[in-house]
């Protein structure tokens, strides 16, 4: 398996350019967010044990094989978007297959439209497992910007 330093720098190769970066920001999270609201209105298991939950933690798996710190970093995020989703399922019940669909498209089109800007093909085409490396790209970058060290990761990228 690629390290840490290696998965950041092929995803990094792909978006350069500012605005697809900005766009990126905005985007990953709410492509994260818009999956684990569609695998949390799959009606399997309960609130704990459910394919939302059990995706996210096969996530975090992969990320803890990367870096323990991203990989906190990344529990604390992931709790947030599950509770927002079991919040969201309670307040909009049945629409939230529909919701999670709409939020997914606009935001993979905003995400194609950064890569059109940058001439440059998507990532995750290349390479599904770059898919799961995005939301861990941001937090690198996050904790990179706030110093707080991590395994595996030069001071630069």
């Amino acid at each position: 398996m690629k390290n840490l330093k290696s998965w950041l720098v092929e995803y990094s190769e792909h978006h350069a350019d500012p605005h697809n970066r900005a766009l990126h920001r905005l985007c990953v999270p709410a492509t994260v967010f818009a999956l684990c609201c569609a695998f949390r209105a799959i009606p399997v298991g309960d609130a704990l044990w459910n394919p939302a939950s059990l995706a996210l933690l096969g996530w975090l798996a992969f990320y803890l094989c990367l870096s323990w710190q991203l990989a906190l970093g990344m529990l604390m995020l992931f709790s947030v978007m599950y509770s927002a989703a079991l919040l969201l399922e309670t307040a909009i019940g049945g629409a939230l297959p529909l919701f999670a669909a709409l939020l997914f498209a606009a935001a993979g089109a905003a995400q194609y439209l950064g890569h059109r800007r940058e001439k440059k093909q998507p990532s995750l085409l290349r390479h599904l497992r770059l898919f799961l490396i995005a939301p861990l790209w941001q937090l690198a970058d996050f904790y990179r910007h706030m110093q707080i060290p991590v395994g595996g990761l030069a001071s630069s990228r």
